[in-house]
């Protein structure tokens, strides 16, 4: 759908009488679940996906969530 009008992740500012206000805004509340990361990639501030450079010997600080044996 193009448009977020009958979504029920809507959530439609209202005014004090509980009715849509006139300004027609309002949030989305989906909940984003981000998968996990290769230590070796990362967000950069905005929601773009970068890194995958990796070096022998490298020693992240935590264990990579994405890690199996050859």
């Amino acid at each position: 759908m193009k448009k977020c009008d009958d979504c029920k992740y809507a959530k439609w500012e209202r005014d004090k009488a509980g009715r849509l206000h006139h300004n027609k805004q309002g949030y989305c509340t989906f909940n984003v679940k981000i998968p996990a990361l290769p230590n070796a990639y990362y967000f950069m501030p905005k929601p773009v996906l970068t890194g995958g450079y990796i070096e022998r010997g490298q020693e992240y600080e935590k264990r990579c969530p994405c890690y199996e044996p050859e």
